[in-house]
């Protein structure tokens, strides 16, 4: 992993076997295009760059509860960097060169001076990691630097007393050929790749979900047009109702119908609560797609809103629905022909057209975590794609906990 003038913090998802999120990969990245390498006397200017930005992250709530594996750079292992950073909560990932490096056994100590847990990363089994005198729990493997024959030889040697990281898996292939062989986690893109079933025909809940978001999208909809697609599905009427519910402080009226939830709420924020529910409808069986969607909405509103040419609302369109063909295994393009978004939305979405196009892309260049380069959209800097970067991280964490509490919440009464 190499510094770069401009760092960018990114975070994805480490899976189980299972298919179960189990931890989050974080790491730095956003190479200015034109600056491949730091001059030497730039680099104290990066370090600071970059222990501004480590400082001002909540470590313990960027990875939403669970274990956080940050690939550091070399020039940051150092104590000025790891003080910033929870105790067990975080585990530090390095590039496994280091383990063959002179600087290791300080590295080491310093490590576990400050308990914080070590994982190898990208090792591409150019030479033998003999770890049996070190307490490293975790390996990460590079696929793309390996073959799947060192895979199948080189993974027994590895496994006992650590977990293995299979990293940059692409697809579901691959996923099941780690699994297979012994790996333990993974992360990648491969979730985010739609599998495209041909001739697929939608469910009738499905087709339910589409009229609503076409209701939702049209700028003249009213309320009575959506309290009757809702009242059509007690699922999403039912998780409204909840969510209302907690708008509600002390001495309000209770709610007394779904129109009251409706008009509490108000059409603006209903709009994107409603597209979060049925995109959390669809994402039942694979919430971490819709949680990168929420970020993507969040994201690309975020940076949008210094602009006019399209409502904050159409830009939150924009990122949430960026991932309808991985939900409903169809091609993004006939979704979106059928939903009748506006022409800009459509060329945002599918041709990458104007600042929702460029804000999309450079979420999904943070996502991927390995990039190096990152491409800022004119009249943005990088201090916006940080704040808006976080923010939008902690939006889906947030709305993803609670939808997970409504479900969780058992029978429904619009007047409890």
């Amino acid at each position: 992993m190499q510094l770069s003038q401009r760092p960018f913090f990114s975070r994805r998802p480490i899976f189980a076997g299972n298919g179960v999120v189990v931890a989050y990969m974080g790491g730095f990245v956003g190479q200015v295009p034109g600056r491949a390498e730091i001059k030497p006397a730039e680099m104290d200017e990066v370090l600071h760059r970059l222990e501004q930005l480590v400082q001002e992250i909540p470590w313990r709530k960027v990875g939403h509860g669970l274990p956080l594996v940050l690939e550091l750079p070399r020039e940051a292992l150092t104590e000025t960097f790891l003080r910033h950073f929870p105790p067990r909560r975080v585990v530090i990932g390095v590039d496994w060169r280091l383990f063959h490096s002179v600087e290791w056994a300080n590295l080491y100590k310093l490590l576990r001076l400050y308990h914080l847990p070590i994982a190898l990363l990208n090792y591409d089994f150019s030479r033998p990691l003999v770890l049996d005198d070190f307490k490293v729990p975790y390996v990460g493997i590079d696929l793309s630097s390996v073959t799947p024959q060192q895979v199948m030889e080189g993974v027994p040697p590895l496994k006992p007393g650590r977990r293995l990281i299979a990293q940059q898996v692409e697809d579901q292939r691959q996923f099941g050929f780690c699994r297979h062989y012994g790996c333990d986690f993974f992360t990648g893109p491969f979730y985010l790749r739609p599998e495209i079933e041909s001739a697929r025909q939608l469910r009738p809940s499905q087709i339910q979900v589409l009229r609503l978001l076409n209701t939702l999208d049209d700028p003249n909809v009213h309320l009575e047009q959506i309290e009757q697609l809702l009242e059509q599905d007690l699922f999403l009427s039912e998780q409204l109702v909840r969510l209302a519910n907690r708008t509600l402080k002390e001495g309000d009226e209770p709610l007394q119908s779904i129109m009251d939830a409706l008009r509490r709420i108000g059409l603006r924020e209903l709009k994107m609560w409603l597209e979060s529910l049925v995109l959390a409808e669809l994402g039942e069986q694979v919430p971490e797609v819709v949680r990168v969607a929420l970020t993507r909405g969040h994201f690309v509103r975020c940076l949008g809103k210094a602009d006019r040419r399209l409502p904050p609302d159409a830009y939150y369109t924009i990122g949430l629905f960026s991932l309808l063909d991985v939900l409903m295994k169809r091609p993004l393009e006939e979704i979106l022909r059928e939903l009748n978004l506006h022409k800009r939305i459509l060329a945002a979405m599918l041709e990458g057209d104007g600042l929702g196009g460029q804000a999309l892309a450079l979420i999904r260049t943070l996502e991927v975590g390995t990039a190096s380069q990152v491409t800022l959209p004119r009249g943005v800097v990088a201090e916006q794609v940080h704040r808006c970067y976080l923010a939008a991280l902690d939006y889906a964490d947030e709305v993803m906990a609670t939808l997970q509490q409504v479900r969780s919440e058992g029978s429904f009464n619009p007047l409890q």
